[in-house]
């Protein structure tokens, strides 16, 4: 394994280019022309070192406010909460994050007034922008542009081919390499030109040095995940168990991992090695995409809702989650990332006028809720839901509540039962009465 890291060392550090005058070997495919990069970022990024200071000051003046002039980093930490999923948040991610978006704003703005040519990277779709830059074609250019992708993507590492079949016999089947493509899903392009490229990448195959097998799979992924880039991943190199008689080290060193002393250790050392075959299979490790989390745990929001945690302020303002306590007195608050426009409260106001129950809250969920709701709220909002039925709230009339919420969005839906909207609300009513009853049972 030395000898690899350090071979990979050298390779990479002999294809990093810092002069165009350097780059004089035809046979090297450079990965990383310094010059370039920094003629790129030179260009692209702010360069005025007073409007760069303006910018660390503000956002260190919004950092002071919130450590409280506390000079120690475990300010910070404190401020951060990690939820269930490891994910940090708090007030401080989310100001950074505030900083990070209004400054990459900016930056974007300007760029296009500089270049109305400048299309960037992230946020660009790739499968757009191969649908656009090969004329809405998967044509032998592409075939060829995806071919060289995936072949310089390919592992550092080969069988030797006077190795390969060492006294197995001539079926002895050579060493499967299994790579995965994750392609982003995209609806401004026609659905056919997505197959053709799903259909392109598979034909991709190939051959290992010395005989090996590549096997290919394609992986579609949400539009809203990653959709900048195409990740191209090798799984693992598959071959007979008898073939390690030709690779004795790796016989070693796989007997030595399954050896341990603890079965914890054992379980994980068989987790690392076989998990590839292991039955039943293990959880999907794709994030879904933002609509599918939001639909996935619209239970939480609805009973959040029920147990009066939303505040609709009066004005445009984003509605926020929270106990009363701490809305009245500027405590802190989960944002949902939704507000209620003027719209939306002349729809409500109507309703009233009618004598229709239909809240404000039941019409905003139904119309915004999938578009404009924040999918990183809702950890923080599940933990106001718990702190809140410790309160022990009465059960049946939590239920009837949920129940009217059935109904509003059964209006508000007219009356159709087959609508998407619907659906989710009767589905997540009966998870969130549910929710409710299993809350209840574990606080008492």
């Amino acid at each position: 394994m030395l000898l690899i890291a350090s071979n990979f060392e050298a390779e990479v550090l002999s294809r990093i280019v810092e002069s165009k005058d350097e780059a004089t070997n035809e046979d090297i495919d450079y990965l990383v022309d310094v010059k370039y990069i920094n003629a790129t970022i030179h260009e692209r990024f702010e360069n005025n070192k007073s409007v760069q200071d303006h910018h660390a000051l503000a956002t260190m003046e919004a950092l002071t406010q919130l450590r409280q002039n506390r000079s120690e980093f475990g300010a910070y930490t404190e401020i951060m909460p990690v939820d269930g999923s490891e994910q940090v948040g708090g007030p401080l991610v989310d100001e950074l994050r505030r900083v990070a978006d209004r400054s990459a704003g900016e930056a974007h703005r300007r760029i296009r007034e500089e270049d109305s040519e400048f299309h960037g990277i992230f946020g660009q779709n790739i499968v757009q922008k191969l649908y656009n830059d090969y004329g809405g074609q998967v044509n032998d250019e592409m075939r060829h542009w995806l071919r060289d992708l995936m072949s310089k993507s390919m592992p550092m590492v080969s069988f030797e081919a006077n190795e390969e079949r060492m006294d197995l016999g001539s079926d002895a089947r050579a060493p499967v390499l299994r790579r995965c493509v994750f392609v982003p899903n995209c609806k401004a392009v026609p659905q056919q030109f997505s197959q053709d490229l799903r259909q392109a990448i598979l034909s991709i195959t190939g051959d290992l040095k010395g005989g090996g097998v590549v096997e290919t799979y394609c992986q579609d992924i949400p539009e809203d995940r990653n959709s900048s880039e195409i990740t191209i991943l090798s799984i693992a190199f598959f071959f007979p168990a008898r073939f390690t008689q030709t690779v004795h080290g790796l016989e070693e060193k796989y007997k030595r991992r399954l050896d341990q002393l603890k079965e914890k250790d054992a379980r994980r050392a068989y987790f690392e090695v076989h998990t590839e075959s292991h039955r039943p299979r293990l959880p999907n490790l794709m994030k879904q995409g933002r609509v599918e989390v939001l639909k996935e745990r619209f239970a939480t929001v609805l009973l959040a809702t029920a147990l009066e945690l939303m505040w609709i302020p009066e004005n445009n303002e984003q509605i926020v989650f929270g106990t009363e306590a701490a809305y009245n007195t500027g405590g802190d608050m989960v944002e949902s990332g939704m507000s209620a426009s003027a719209e939306l409260r002349e729809k409500a106001d109507a309703y009233k006028k009618k004598d229709e129950e239909i809240s404000l809250e039941i019409t905003l969920l139904h119309s915004a809720y999938l578009t404009q709701f924040n999918e990183n709220s809702i950890d923080a909002i599940e933990g106001l839901v718990v702190e809140k039925m410790k309160a022990k709230k009465d059960l049946n009339e939590l239920e009837n509540q949920l129940n009217s919420f059935r109904a509003q969005a059964f209006f508000l839906s007219q009356k159709k039962r087959e609508d998407e909207i619907f659906v989710l609300f009767k589905k997540s009513v009966g998870e969130a009465a549910e929710q409710s009853r299993r809350l209840a049972e574990e606080l008492i």
